[in-house]
């Protein structure tokens, strides 16, 4: 018989990250690892939030739990709001990460979708 959760999530978990650097780093780790991930960019309040949905996947029992990583974008930060992938590339030099509008030869891309409407659950309070 399989064993059920002892709780029922009613929300995703909303984690803000401190740059999109953050972001960059587990998507570009989980597309390297041949998982089709993209980050989602929206509008709230007049802030730009550029985040990634991902699943709680190691630790007992919040195992399945919904998370949104995001980060908000910075009022003077226009690449920020308006360009289409974030470039990352890890080298002996450390972590370059880019957000751009055109391919970087040696770089992972990550796609960012702009979304018009915020959905629903990502509106509910956890």
């Amino acid at each position: 018989m399989k064993k059920t959760r002892s709780f029922d999530v009613k929300g995703i978990m909303k984690i803000k990250v401190k740059s999109i650097s953050d972001i960059a780093r587990v998507a570009a780790s989980a597309i390297t690892m041949g998982q089709p991930t993209y980050l989602i960019r929206f509008s709230m309040q007049g802030k730009t939030i550029i985040g990634m949905l991902a699943v709680f996947r190691d630790f007992y029992d919040l195992y399945g739990v919904p998370l949104f990583y995001y980060y908000s974008c910075e009022k003077d930060n226009e690449e920020c709001k308006r360009s289409n992938y974030i470039s990352f590339k890890l080298d002996e030099s450390g972590e370059n990460i880019s957000l751009v509008n055109s391919n970087i030869p040696g770089t992972v891309l990550i796609p960012i979708i702009n979304i018009e409407e915020i959905p629903e659950f990502l509106r509910k309070k956890r």
